[in-house]
């Protein structure tokens, strides 16, 4: 074989290990490869076989799902939406994805859509979790008894949902009730040690009683657990400014601005960059981000 022949049997090689030459895979099999690759952990390798899923059938609802929850995860909203906004229009069944893309609306804002996503067929567990997240809407909107009504009421649906007890949490913490709010935690961290949203809402408990150190901690815990905490990190931030550690302020609204572009149109993130540049005596920088906070 000369040396052009042997050059074009390798490039053919490559293109085949690339695009799976020969391998005539279903979107069913590139979902069961997706699912596999999740069960190891390894994410990146997943959401590649749910494209080649949703490639092969745009009509996947299961991959849809799938895929949206690695985003919602991620904390990528805008995308986790689309895709399960996509499943829960394919029929899946709704207790499969309205739970996640609830807590998806509350992260986007989108209350109006979020009081339309349905309750009927939902099992108790999906039921509780869209009441605790429409609670949760509630107090972003200032309605406290609205929300605390719809909170209570997720939690008798499924006294044992973490995100429902960690919503109860937040509405002891509104009230001033920093014990009740700590109990429930503790609660719901002795039987779910690695939930994120509780060692946020734990950082949030220790910031708010002037313990920074300790709300680092928390912070820090729940963006190990969940890989990517977008809120968590700009508490952090936030956190470390007020202890006066910028350069790991910085750090955090860096890994903000890279990861989770769309939080730099968030008030508390320019309010944070604007404190550090501040510190670092880049005035005109400050200025502008305390203009861009305040609009």
């Amino acid at each position: 074989m000369n040396a052009k022949l042997r050059k074009v049997s390798v490039l053919l090689f490559i293109s085949c290990l690339l695009f799976g030459c020969g391998d005539d895979l279903t979107s069913e099999d590139y979902l069961n490869r997706a699912n596999e690759y999740i069960s190891q952990g390894k994410i990146a390798d997943a959401i590649i076989e749910l494209k080649n899923a949703l490639r092969e059938d745009d009509s996947n609802g299961r991959a849809r799902a799938a895929l949206g929850d690695i985003y919602f995860r991620r904390g990528q909203f805008a995308d986790a939406d689309k895709e399960l906004s996509r499943a829960l229009s394919s029929r899946m069944d709704p207790s499969t994805v309205v739970p996640t893309l609830a807590q998806v609306l509350v992260g986007l804002g989108e209350f109006k859509r979020l009081d339309e996503l349905p309750i009927d067929g939902l099992d108790s567990e999906s039921r509780s979790t869209l009441q605790a997240a429409q609670g949760l809407a509630k107090l972003m909107q200032n309605d406290i008894d609205a929300a605390a009504e719809l909170i209570d009421a997720a939690s008798q649906n499924e006294p044992s949902s973490p995100y429902a007890q960690v919503a109860a949490a937040r509405i002891s913490m509104v009230k001033g009730d920093s014990v009740a709010a700590r109990k429930r935690l503790k609660s719901v961290l002795a039987g779910a040690p690695k939930y994120a949203p509780a060692w946020s809402l734990l950082g949030d408990i220790e910031r708010a009683e002037h313990q920074p150190e300790k709300a680092i901690q928390a912070y820090t815990k729940s963006i190990n657990l969940s890989g990517s905490n977008s809120a968590a990190m700009l508490s952090r931030a936030m956190a470390r400014i007020e202890m006066g550690k910028y350069e790991g302020a910085a750090q955090d609204l860096n890994r903000l601005e890279k990861g989770h572009g769309a939080m730099k149109q968030h008030p508390g993130f320019q309010l944070a960059r604007g404190m550090v540049y501040l510190q670092s005596k880049q005035i005109d920088s400050a200025i502008e981000s305390f203009k861009a906070a305040a609009e």
